[in-house]
């Protein structure tokens, strides 16, 4: 039978890695809410930048995008829970909370110290790149052929990198348009 490594009272660290949602600067107005557009005839119009706008919000000068981010979190226990299964193996959880929430956590999260956390936090996201690569060997398809796949992803890369030329011409000519003077008929 195994032991609580803490009490009631203690103060650990819980080792978490997941995904995030982060905020950082709009690259389109880099945060500051407002493009310039240069008319033909060399005006300049300020206006909201529609890139970071969220509809009747208007622009907000950040772009939300998603991390994979490893943390370490201070709780302080309120309840010690062992639970001992058909082989007689313990499985030990703490909680933690207030009236106004609890969770728990299984011992392998708790740690004693901020840097023993932080490491076990690293090597959660480390596994998690292990899987996501696991995830990636597996077939779409399960009908399919691995050949097929490969057919498959190989098309879409393809096209994607057409799609990517056309795009970055697209927006060749159309700076050079906004630079350039309009011609009137």
């Amino acid at each position: 039978m195994s032991q609580a490594q803490f009490k009631i009272g203690d103060t650990v660290w819980v080792a978490r890695a997941g995904s995030t949602q982060r905020s950082r600067p709009c690259p389109v107005c880099a945060g500051d809410k407002r493009v310039t557009l240069i008319l033909g005839n060399g005006d300049h119009v300020a206006m909201d930048c529609e890139y970071c706008g969220k509809g009747f919000q208007g622009p907000t000068g950040e772009e939300l995008c998603y991390e994979y981010v490893a943390a370490a979190t201070p709780i302080v226990v309120t309840g010690v829970e062992v639970v001992t299964d058909e082989a007689r193996h313990d499985k030990v959880r703490y909680r933690s909370g207030t009236a106004s929430g609890r969770s728990s956590f299984d011992a392998e999260q708790c740690f004693a110290s901020h840097d023993e956390a932080v490491a076990a936090a690293a090597s959660l996201v480390e596994q998690a790149a292990v899987e996501q690569e696991r995830t990636m060997e597996r077939k779409d398809k399960a009908s399919k052929s691995y050949g097929w796949h490969a057919g498959y992803h190989l098309r879409s890369a393809k096209d994607a990198r057409q799609q990517v030329e056309h795009h970055e011409r697209k927006a060749t000519l159309m700076k050079a348009k906004a630079k350039a003077p309009e011609v009137s008929p």
